[in-house]
């Protein structure tokens, strides 16, 4: 698998992209294996995996020392009790 970072330095340190291991930000599509192979990689090179503007799920994850996950500065609301137009 060949592994591109995106940039050679930023804050975080060097990027990953999350894409690259097969992560899907559809919303319906369980990441949970990608983003964990994503993390472990990241891992082994002291980097953080990084995750493009989407909708992402996954089940727990573990993070490794020097390891971490950003994103777009984007967000959204689900309501859980059902459509927010409805009062």
């Amino acid at each position: 698998m060949s592994i591109s970072k995106i940039c050679d330095q930023s804050l975080a340190g060097p990027l990953f992209s999350a894409i690259d291991f097969g992560v899907v930000g559809d919303g319906k599509t369980d990441n949970t294996v990608a983003l964990q192979a994503a993390l472990d990689e990241a891992a082994k090179q002291r980097c953080t995996v990084y995750l493009p503007a989407g909708e992402y799920l996954s089940g727990e994850l573990k993070f490794g020392p020097h390891t971490g996950l950003v994103g777009d500065a984007t967000w959204a609301y689900r309501s859980a009790g059902g459509d927010s137009a409805e009062a």
